[in-house]
């Protein structure tokens, strides 16, 4: 029962820390956090995964299934990278 507990759990974590790869090759802000409080940290790191939730939705799924806000059609042609970086450049000002 251990060592099926052992080869589970190592496997999880294969897969969480593979993701959080994937995640600072997309969100650089995630390879060296600035200093924030421990709160503002765990923010910034859960705006990271669900924007990439996000973008994941948008990209495999059509159509969405839902509508999508007036803003959103609007700025749908922005590239991710203007939008991540107004995105930082808003938590960095709040600090």
């Amino acid at each position: 029962m251990r060592k099926k507990f052992n080869h589970i759990h190592a496997e999880l974590r294969n897969i969480i820390e593979r993701r959080f790869g994937v995640l600072m090759e997309r969100w650089h802000i995630l390879e060296k956090v600035p200093f924030f409080r421990r709160e503002k940290q765990a923010q910034i790191i859960i705006s990271c995964f669900a924007l990439d939730s996000y973008l994941w939705l948008r990209s495999h799924v059509v159509p969405p299934p839902y509508r999508l806000s007036k803003w959103m059609d609007l700025n749908s042609d922005i590239d991710t990278a203007v939008v991540r970086e107004w995105i930082a450049t808003v938590l960095w000002t709040q600090q």
